[in-house]
């Protein structure tokens, strides 16, 4: 029984890990797609992509847990977004 508890943490792992490249996948795609407009409307349009597809996942494996995390990662994202958005580190001072 113990092999058995090892592994559901690790598929667990697994899942989360897969929910989360699914949704900064799905960010890239849409951020590309509305490259043009203001870095806002990007920046929310690729935010709430994101949140679709690990809002997704949460409702299919009937797990609010899988959206909790997502506020802990997604300000450093955002932030590398703004960051390479304005192409000048010395903005950043």
């Amino acid at each position: 029984m113990s092999v058995r508890r090892g592994l559901a943490p690790r598929r667990d792992l697994l899942v989360m890990t897969l929910a989360y490249l699914a949704g900064l996948l799905a960010a890239v795609y849409v951020g590309r797609t509305v490259h043009g407009l203001h870095p806002i409307i990007v920046a929310g349009a690729a935010d709430l992509a994101a949140t679709v597809v690990v809002f997704t996942f949460s409702v299919a494996y009937d797990n609010s847990s899988f959206y909790d995390a997502y506020w802990s990662v997604i300000p450093p994202l955002l932030l590398f977004f703004w960051w390479a958005r304005s192409g000048d580190a010395d903005a950043w001072r």
